[in-house]
């Protein structure tokens, strides 16, 4: 079976976006040898080709200003005509394409190809709470993601809050498949036992909306807890992070996921920042928990609910609290002390299992 996998973003990108069709495209072989997969993305420093040469990464760049980029609808808007174009003189080359977004316009050029078509759309697109949109947007979208889950054979995302968001959903054939950790990372670092004294608490990426740290990190920079608790952030916002910083934080900018992994890996406790929505999700739970690390969650919301509770609820070493000083503070004391328990079952949250999952999609 020849696959196409369809990612706007890839490698060296270091979105999180990434980190789930790069796995993809490594791994599929792996498990189903009848599988050959190409990478087609828009990404002009993508690598030509990755697993010494058994993927091939096929650049495509998008077009330049038409007029729904310049109301910024979507960035694969222009990229659209030039994946048509790229089937069009490769006709009847695939048996099955993955699009994996965002951005999600160019999934349109699927319409019309004779093959399965998977839509990977991850996190809605037209009805995501994140995003903060006009009527105007919104109903655009709204009417462009009707469309397109009516030209894919299945679409994908990531939990059952999630496709309950999705336009359709009742009428429309949508999968879930997790984000996970990947397991090929995490197996090569080292599982160790942390830090020792001061605690390591550690957090990768981007502070979302609905929720600031300042009140976390405020705690974290007072005096009782300057020798209990060190912090590590890699990310976008390290300037924000960096002004608490009392002489136990360590702060660097984004890097890539395999650091990441390292560096969580030598923390004692993995933290997440929620709003409290329901929908609200993050890969990093993910890899605290193949790493087995503590996990702390502190939520504007009412604490042990949502997705992350969701994916969480039989994990033993997970804390949660309330955005408020005297609640991170109590639970910071309860957590010191604490020491994480073995997860057997933690298998079940990989990414190749997810990967097995979309296998079996292929097939049908």
């Amino acid at each position: 079976m020849k696959v196409a996998l369809i990612s706007y973003f890839f490698e060296p990108y270091t979105g999180v976006g990434v980190i789930r069709p790069a796995y993809w495209a490594r791994h599929i072989s792996e498990l189903d040898s009848s599988i050959v997969c190409d990478v087609i993305t828009a990404q002009e420093d993508a690598p030509d080709e990755l697993d010494s040469g058994k993927v091939k990464v096929i650049k495509i760049l998008p077009e330049k200003g038409s007029l729904l980029s310049k109301i910024r609808i979507d960035a694969g808007v222009n990229w659209k005509k030039p994946l048509e174009k790229f089937f069009a003189e490769n006709k009847g080359k695939y048996d099955a394409l993955i699009f994996t977004g965002g951005p999600f316009m160019h999934f349109f050029a699927a319409s019309g190809l004779k093959c399965k078509i998977i839509f990977d759309f991850r996190d809605p697109f037209a009805n995501n709470p994140n995003h903060n949109l006009n009527k105007f947007k919104r109903f655009i979208k709204r009417m462009c993601e009707k469309k397109l889950l009516k030209i894919a054979d299945v679409s994908i995302t990531v939990n059952e809050i999630c496709r309950n968001l999705m336009e359709d959903h009742e009428k429309r054939r949508i999968e879930i498949i997790d984000n996970g950790y990947d397991e090929s990372v995490i197996d090569i670092c080292e599982k160790r036992a942390g830090s020792g004294v001061p605690k390591k608490i550690v957090y990768a990426g981007k502070f979302y909306a609905g929720i600031s740290p300042d009140v976390f990190l405020n705690v974290l920079a007072k005096d009782e807890n300057l020798h209990k608790f060190s912090f590590d952030y890699m990310g976008q916002e390290n300037e924000k992070t960096e002004s608490f910083n009392r002489g136990n934080f360590n702060v660097t900018s984004s890097v890539p996921y395999s650091e990441a992994v390292s560096r969580i890996s030598s923390a004692d406790i993995g933290i997440i920042f929620t709003g409290g929505k329901p929908f609200e999700s993050t890969t990093k739970i993910f890899d605290y928990i193949g790493l087995e690390k503590t996990i702390l969650v502190v939520t504007e919301g009412e604490p042990e609910t949502g997705n992350i509770h969701e994916i969480s609820k039989d994990y033993p070493n997970i804390f949660w609290c309330r955005n408020n000083e005297a609640s991170i503070q109590k639970t910071l004391d309860e957590i010191y002390n604490f020491i994480p328990k073995p997860y057997p079952e933690k298998e079940k949250l990989s990414r190749r299992e997810g990967l097995k999952k979309l296998i079996g999609l292929l097939h049908e």
